[in-house]
């Protein structure tokens, strides 16, 4: 169920063998493998990259972000290229010092030092890439997804019938298939109505539908589990339970959450970038935000997430401590 991540098989059997339970598979199943290629490829969106042309940049950008690091290296048959490393040694700070790289099409190996003949990009500062995190929020949609679609199935079940015998069961699925049909006019069998006293033949349990439909509640949630993950990969967002018009301090105060993280992040891509151009200049390596939070929140300003007019009902903290 992982065709779209380039894993091996024994990272993706580490992952799936933390849910506790080990019956519960929230991350094998069709919904979980949907979910995982979706917020991956949203992490991927943040920022933009520009690479060397001949360079694979679907690999590029899937190998950096589920693994953490990426080596830029020369090589003789294919010039300047980039692979997944498998880091080695250790200097006094705990830092890789280098790497063994083995490329797929050749069975030669590369024993690479950084700084020598090799430069290190790492999505973040401890060399970690996101399947972990991309994982937990995919395994919890799933499960939304599922208990929602269990629930759909639920709300249909709107009666039930007691016949008193086969021929008037057969009479109810006969009323119910003609219902079901859109028919407008439904002749219901004399079967169901006892011919010496005109009672009827049945008895019916009905359930309120509207106490059983959950389907609303479980997609504001999965819209609260998005908001998490975009929080924590640098999208800005409301990522809030409240349903009324949020502060625009709230709003502002969960974007510094998420920019900040994002922001470490860009500067170990940048301080990473500016030694592998300076080693390796055809690489061509360079990264920027793809949207500015600036142009995110004149965009929910505009969907009405969020208002910073003091005339129509929000307030700021400032507007708060003032009295206004």
């Amino acid at each position: 169920m992982n065709n779209f991540i380039p894993a091996s098989y024994d990272m993706l059997n580490l992952y799936d063998g933390t849910i506790v339970p080990s019956t519960i598979h929230n991350l094998d199943n069709v919904a979980a493998a949907y979910y995982r290629r979706y917020l991956l490829q949203r992490a991927m969106s943040v920022a933009k990259w520009k690479m060397n042309p001949d360079w694979a940049e679907n690999y590029f950008l899937y190998t950096l972000y589920c693994w953490g690091s990426i080596v830029i290296f020369n090589t003789p048959e294919y010039g300047t290229i980039f692979a997944r490393p498998g880091l080695k040694g250790y200097n006094i700070y705990y830092q890789p010092t280098g790497c063994i790289v083995t490329l797929p099409d050749t069975t030669k190996t590369y024993e690479l030092t950084f700084g020598e003949d090799s430069e290190l990009l790492t999505l973040t500062p401890d060399y970690c890439g996101i399947l972990d995190m991309v994982n937990r929020y995919a395994a919890k949609l799933a499960l939304c997804e599922q208990t929602m679609m269990a629930n759909l199935n639920t709300t249909q079940f709107g009666y039930v019938f007691f016949a008193e015998n086969d021929a008037v069961a057969k009479a109810f699925r006969k009323m119910f298939g003609q219902i079901s049909q859109g028919e407008p006019c439904v002749v219901i069998d004399k079967k169901l109505v006892d011919n010496t006293t005109g009672n009827k033949n049945w008895e019916m349990f009905s359930q309120d539908l509207s106490k059983n439909y959950l389907v609303t509640e479980i997609l504001e949630d999965m819209r609260k589990i998005e908001n998490q993950f975009a929080t924590e990969i640098g999208i800005p967002n409301a990522n809030t339970e409240k349903k009324e018009r949020m502060l625009v301090d709230e709003v502002n105060a969960n974007n510094v959450e998420t920019i900040s993280r994002m922001e470490m992040w860009m500067q170990n891509w940048k301080q990473d970038i500016k030694k592998i151009n300076e080693h390796f200049p055809d690489a061509q390596l360079s990264v920027d935000w793809r949207i500015q939070l600036t142009e995110q929140k004149r965009g929910e300003e505009q969907n009405g997430n969020i208002d910073n007019r003091g005339d129509v009902g929000v307030q700021t903290a400032n507007d708060k401590r003032n009295g206004n």
